[in-house]
């Protein structure tokens, strides 16, 4: 719901800048055509740059560093989580269709009402339109390319209003308020729009009014004719003599507007237009990835127990002489922007099926390579702010957003929130739901389990996997805490207006006093 109101009110203060704009530098200024255009595209232009990304800004730097332990803390009293609103987003929809479909049967209803008097006409022919003469009396009116008239109307007043009406369809003005029609029907909550299609009939009406006085009619009688003929049926879809006009087309008529300045005038209009663009589609290009190199390792928060044996690691298809915390460092060293990483994870009996005696002991499988052109459009596309990318990027990240839509992404223009915080107020809380098994305790078994997780769509955590761990009472420990996160806790990530899957790796600690104080026993 909150992205349909902003987009919402990204249109309407887009038409609140162009309809001043126009008031204030095209209205009566300019050519009546220059006018009809410009009103014409309003709509389309506020609808339009919102939806418009521009990547000319200079690219965030991204700079991703080692993450430092947090201490076990007592579990604070947490907030419930505010109840997502579903139904909200889907009543605003709810509400816009009904409206687009009120003002869509209304004209309908008014084009099927000219039908009905088409049936009762009779019609005559002139050069390039119809005459349809009616036994009812009518405002005369005009739609596509015939003119509605009664057939009681003097002669010396039927050549003003022929004259009148065949502008119109001359100048297609029958289109121009179809197309207006249609546009105020999606935008009806726009009350530019509406505002707009006032302004295109005044100067539809101008401009036939004009080509009347141009032919060489007598002004006094074309007014006159316009009194008298103020009476009777005309759909507002149609052209014809409106009395809610007529004192601003008599001011028209006697008035000179001047044309001065036009290109001036349009160019300040132009002005208007790229200050919007610059206001809502320029966007930073794709973020550069900066890996710094680590000052401190951790040899034994990170590291396996002792006795307890290394899995083979193997980098882009060459084997690796070295644990597997050296071979996620010397990866991370070669992470530049435009590659991915991928790991894959094989236990000890596909280890020995593919790598021999080598694999006894189960192989990590690490691939460094550069993304294709989608994946890469992909991940430029992305707006994160650093801290959120910098959590979200991580060599042990099984996949790139691409092509496929259900492949997670790294990083998307709204990462995912945890009560509305980033990746941080997350770890923040899993530390302190953790409970130190007491069987671990007792062994003073300390290190770090890397787990990664999918935030789905719908804010649902999926996809838990274990990266990385010290012992298995560790391991079913976070797996207890990431699967009770509450539902409704996570906002998902949104990429182009639409939500998608985010990938996240978390580091959990487990720190004891015993395991600090056999550190230099172990270390002897």
């Amino acid at each position: 719901m909150k992205l349909l109101l902003t987009e919402g009110m990204k249109i309407v203060v887009c038409s609140g800048v162009l309809w001043a704009a126009y008031e204030l530098l095209l209205e009566r200024r300019v050519p009546l055509h220059w006018c009809r255009r410009c009103l014409l595209l309003l709509p389309l232009l506020a609808c339009t740059i919102p939806q418009l990304r521009i990547p000319v800004l200079p690219a965030p730097v991204i700079e991703l560093t080692a993450v430092e332990p947090l201490p076990l803390a007592e579990p604070a009293p947490v907030p419930a989580a505010a109840s997502a609103l579903p139904l909200a987003g889907t009543a605003v929809l709810a509400l816009w269709l009904a409206g687009t479909l009120v003002m869509a049967g209304a004209m309908l209803r008014q084009i099927a009402a000219i039908r009905r008097l088409r049936r009762g006409a009779a019609f005559t022919f002139a050069d390039g339109f119809r005459l349809a003469l009616l036994p009812q009396r009518i405002m005369p009116f005009s739609f596509q390319d015939t003119v509605y008239l009664w057939e009681g109307t003097p002669a010396e007043e039927r050549r003003a209003v022929v004259a009148h009406e065949s502008s119109h369809i001359a100048h297609r003005h029958s289109a121009e308020r179809i197309a207006m029609e249609c546009m105020k029907a999606l935008l009806w909550w726009n009350p530019f729009v509406w505002a707009a299609s006032l302004r295109l009939t005044e100067a539809q009406e101008y401009e036939a009014d004009r080509d009347v006085l141009t032919g060489g009619y007598d002004r006094e009688l074309y007014m006159e004719t316009i009194f008298r003929q103020l009476f009777g049926h005309s759909p507002d879809i149609a052209q014809g003599l409106h009395d809610s006009l007529t004192k601003k087309r008599f001011q028209m008529m006697t008035i000179h507007h001047g044309g001065r300045y036009v290109l001036l005038r349009l160019a300040g209009a132009m002005l208007a237009v790229m200050g919007l663009l610059g206001a809502f589609s320029l966007t930073s290009r794709a973020a550069e990835v900066r890996i710094l190199p680590a000052a401190e390792q951790q040899p034994s928060d990170a590291a396996a127990p002792a006795g307890r044996p290394e899995p083979l690691c193997i980098v882009n298809g060459k084997e690796l002489q070295t644990s597997l915390d050296e071979a996620f460092e010397r990866t991370l060293g070669s992470v530049d922007k435009g590659t991915q990483v991928r790991l894959r994870k094989l236990s000890a009996e596909e280890g020995m099926k593919k790598y021999g005696e080598k694999g006894r002991n189960g192989v990590v499988e690490i691939t460094v390579s550069a993304l294709d052109e989608a994946s890469a459009a992909a991940v430029e596309g992305g707006e994160a702010d650093g801290s959120d990318a910098a959590e979200a990027i991580s060599p042990v990240s099984d996949a790139v957003a691409d092509s496929d839509p259900d492949t997670p992404w790294l990083i998307v223009e709204t990462m995912p929130k945890f009560r509305g915080g980033d990746l941080q107020k997350f770890r923040v809380w899993v530390q302190s739901q953790i409970r130190y098994p007491e069987d671990v305790l007792e062994c003073g078994i300390s290190g770090r389990v890397v787990v990664t997780f999918i935030v789905e769509r719908d804010g649902s955590m999926s996809s838990l996997k274990v990266l990385q761990t010290p012992d298995r009472l560790l391991t079913n420990e976070v797996l207890r805490v990431l699967e009770s996160v509450p539902a409704g806790s996570w906002t998902p990530g949104v990429q182009d207006g639409e939500p998608v899957r985010v990938r996240y790796t978390l580091p959990v600690e487990f720190k004891t006093t015993a395991s600090e104080t056999r550190e230099p026993a172990e270390s002897e």
